[in-house]
């Protein structure tokens, strides 16, 4: 770990906190930067602020060692907020191949690495793409992997539910995530491959469920709550993602 160090010492009638600017490298993480605030508290927590920031509050002399072990293992945590916050503070209206352009996939930014390769593929938060490839390929790759995703999902939820569909297709849609016709088949919006895996799991379960109750009855919502309990969390949640409709 290497560490680049600015300290500013605060003092009130309450505490006295000690702020550093760190950067981290640890196991399966890029290296990253983090304001450490030392203080007469007893306890360590992690906080990203608007900007994606992550913040580390820590008792005055915990030791290093111990608050980057908290770090690594919020991992996942820490990607999730950061990834809500790159969200919330800029619009994405565009795709792009550029290298070192960020794109949203399964809830968490991947870097474009241009390489000499003939196939898309993902090596942790890492999309190695060809030199000559452009924004057409990338969003083709996305569809490929949005459907195969998708039905997936859907026959894994399907069985459980114990329900039939007739067909899984994405659409280009940008108002809805998904639907579910008459016949029972079911669209999904590309775009959702964009989004955490388990707002996906939500969004198939919701669209399954139709496949039961043609509404959105009392009886529906059991039938969506019985195998995605916290569907109202998941379902809020996925109203923070609306942004990602705008890509074009």
């Amino acid at each position: 770990m290497t560490a680049d160090t600015a300290a500013k010492t605060s003092t009130d009638a309450r505490e006295t906190a000690v702020i550093a600017i760190k950067n981290i490298s640890v196991r399966n993480m890029e290296k990253t930067a983090y304001t450490l605030i030392r203080s007469q508290r007893k306890t360590l927590s992690l906080l990203i602020r608007s900007d994606g920031a992550l913040i580390a509050r820590a008792p005055l002399y915990m030791p290093i060692k111990e608050i980057e072990a908290f770090i690594e293992k919020k991992k996942e945590w820490i990607d999730a907020k950061q990834y809500e916050a790159k969200l919330h503070s800029q619009k994405y209206k565009k795709i792009t191949a550029e290298p070192g352009a960020m794109l949203p996939y399964l809830g968490r930014m991947r870097k474009i690495i241009k390489c000499e390769t003939d196939k898309v593929y993902l090596k942790g938060t890492e999309l190695f793409i060809s030199s000559s490839a452009g924004a057409d390929d990338l969003i083709k790759w996305l569809k490929e992997s949005a459907l195969a995703l998708f039905k997936k999902r859907t026959d894994a939820f399907a069985e459980i539910m114990n329900t039939n569909y007739a067909s899984v297709k994405i659409s280009n849609a940008k108002t809805r995530w998904g639907s579910c016709s008459g016949s029972n088949s079911i669209n999904f919006s590309w775009r959702l491959v964009m989004c955490p895996p388990e707002i996906i799991d939500y969004v198939v379960v919701h669209e399954l469920a139709h496949t039961i109750h043609k509404n959105h009855s009392r009886e529906f919502w059991n039938e969506v709550g019985a195998f995605i309990p916290d569907y109202k969390i998941r379902r809020k949640q996925l109203k923070e993602y609306s942004g990602l409709m705008d890509i074009i």
